[in-house]
């Protein structure tokens, strides 16, 4: 058996014009479907993007994190901790 077999169904709803800018987009393949899939999992697509961004800038608040947490001024890590609290 198959384990690629494709047997599950996602719909999309889309506007006329959504619809007509994908099947021109698409042209070439003759197959709305093949180019949105080819297009989510391409490795330059968004959701690539955004994993990279998310993790640089992760990296980025656990460095910032890391100098403060050296500090002697503790008004600066509390205000700091509660930045970031109120954002997660």
């Amino acid at each position: 058996m198959n384990s690629n077999k494709k047997n599950e169904e996602i719909k999309l709803r889309v506007t006329k014009q959504e619809k007509e800018q994908i099947r021109k987009l698409s042209s070439s393949s003759k197959n709305m479907t093949a180019y949105i899939l080819k297009k989510v999992f391409a490795p330059d697509s968004d959701n690539h993007k955004s994993i990279t961004e998310t993790v640089e800038t992760l990296d980025l608040v656990n460095t910032i994190m890391l100098e403060v947490e050296k500090s002697t001024d503790d008004l600066l890590k509390q205000k700091i901790k509660n930045i970031i609290a109120e954002r997660i």
